[in-house]
Formats: C-alpha cells, structure tokens, sequence
C-alpha cells in the first residue's frame, strides 16, 4: 500500500527493505518535487490496538533512520540537497478496511 501510494505521487522508489549490518529502512525514496532523498518508515496496525502506527515510532528510531540514509547515501555514491524521513502509518479496520497517513519531512 504504501509503495503504490508513493509510485502514484510520482516519487521513486530507490530501495526497498534496504539492510545493513546497523539496521533497515523500509523505503528508500527520491521526491523530485521536494528535491530530497528520504527513508521511509512504514508502520501498520489495527485500529483496536495499544498503540497506533504513528505513535509507535520512538524519537530514537527516527534518529537511527536518519544515520541509516547518511549511511546509504555514502555508501551509494549518491547526493540530494535535502535528506529527509517521513513515515507512513497504515490502520487497518475490522472490516479490513485500512487508511493510510503519510507524514512528510518528521526528521
């Protein structure tokens, strides 16, 4: 859900469940309309659960994301004038139903 969500708003999908010996990020994105390379955190619950998706996601695992992507990025060869994390946090309902809420720029 959440990578056709991007791929409709015409961002480019660079990586996808990238790992490294320091950790994972989910997606790895270039927004050309923003002009930045982001990680993106994909988070997925159900909407009876303890925590929502977006709440779930500590100060500290968005800190760890953003050393991730400066990570990435050097080791790709790559450059962008804004690194950026957004998350996406996916609910999805009793009836199966889901919403998603794509949040941009969080770190």
């Amino acid at each position: 859900m959440a990578y056709r969500h991007l791929r409709a708003r015409s961002i480019q999908i660079l990586e996808r469940n990238w790992r490294c010996r320091r950790g994972e990020i989910d997606l790895i994105c270039y927004d050309p309309a923003r002009g930045s390379i982001f990680a993106c955190e994909v988070k997925t619950r159900r909407d009876h659960g303890r925590v929502p998706a977006i709440e779930s996601i500590s100060r500290a695992k968005l800190a760890r994301l953003r050393q991730l992507l400066a990570f990435w990025i050097s080791t790709h060869n790559m450059h962008a004038e804004l690194l950026e994390i957004d998350v996406i946090a996916i609910t999805v309902s009793a009836d199966h139903s889901w919403n998603l809420c794509h949040i941009e720029g969080v770190l």
